[in-house]
């Protein structure tokens, strides 16, 4: 009798987290497409992996290559997570995108990766990960190319 107890919360812990996953996947799905980073990139056969579905697919919003290799990860958080983005990766502000924007780097003594931004009360990240053809030492996406996907999505946020 225990045995099946535990058993139903197990299976009912599982639902649960399902369900919240579930509840939250696709909200930011239209924020960007495996298109529009095709367009922007000029790279094919693109592919968007669920948060957690591969190493480092750690973003609300995560594309790969066609072999899998990850591209760019993108985190939709608060506003107030801004400042900490800026702490710990600024190395330029922008201009002309969303609210205030920045570029940083993730790894220190690094080219820049990461272009982060506000609109109304989300904070966007983009991170572009190392090309494995250069041992990391380059990036799979430029900060002009992340600032133009960063354009598109805050063109579709509310």
């Amino acid at each position: 009798m225990r045995t099946l107890t535990l058993s139903r919360v197990a299976v009912l812990s599982i639902l649960f987290l399902l369900s919240s996953l579930i509840g939250s996947a696709g909200s930011f799905d239209n924020y960007l497409k495996t298109s529009d980073l095709e367009k922007a990139t000029g790279l094919k056969g693109v592919k968007s992996i669920a948060k957690g579905s591969a190493a480092g697919a750690g973003g609300d919003l995560n594309f790969t290559t066609a072999d899998g290799t990850l591209i760019v990860m993108i985190q939709v958080v608060g506003k107030s997570n801004y400042a900490g983005y800026k702490k710990m990766f600024f190395k330029a502000d922008m201009k002309g995108l969303g609210d205030q924007a920045m570029e940083g780097a993730t790894v220190p003594k690094q080219p820049s990766n990461l272009v982060a931004f506000t609109k109304g009360t989300e904070c966007v990240a983009l991170m572009a990960f190392g090309d494995a053809a250069s041992g990391g030492s380059k990036f799979m996406l430029t900060i002009a190319q992340l600032t133009e996907l960063a354009k598109i999505i805050a063109s579709r946020m509310k």
